[in-house]
């Protein structure tokens, strides 16, 4: 993974970080490079567990080598800055999906799962900004 595409990743982690404290939640950031969880949030009841996905463009997010599985309580909030990473003026844009509803989405390449930013845009507007799952 190349320098900007980890600052990308940094990036998009930290903004879910900040939005879920904008929430009033209690996230914890994990860390590592290689992680599949990159937040965990807990509550009186719940322990949910988060997988950040960021991308620079509009292009397509990379899920990994495998088909995600479904894990209960584990979720995907996929973020894009929509071609101005380098513009802190515009909000990147998130869609935030459990690990059951991702699954319609990923389409295997040779790089990996993938899912194209069109697609999720124009099927999955319902996950838009779909923050509310995660209360």
């Amino acid at each position: 993974m190349g320098q900007k595409s980890e600052r990308t990743n940094l990036a998009s982690e930290f903004y879910v970080l900040a939005t879920l404290h904008r929430l009033e939640l209690e996230p914890l950031l994990t860390l590592g490079n290689k992680k599949s969880v990159d937040i965990v949030l807990q509550d009186n009841k719940r322990t949910f567990t988060i997988d950040v996905k960021g991308m620079a463009s509009k292009t397509c997010w990379l899920l990994g080598m495998n088909k995600p599985e479904i894990i209960p309580n584990h979720f995907y909030v996929l973020v894009t800055y929509l071609n101005k990473i380098g513009d802190i003026s515009i909000r990147p844009e998130s869609y935030v999906l459990t690990s059951k509803e991702i699954r319609r989405f990923a389409k295997q390449t040779k790089k990996g799962y993938v899912i194209d930013y069109s697609k999720m845009r124009d099927k999955g507007s319902k996950y838009k900004e779909n923050w509310r799952v995660l209360k």
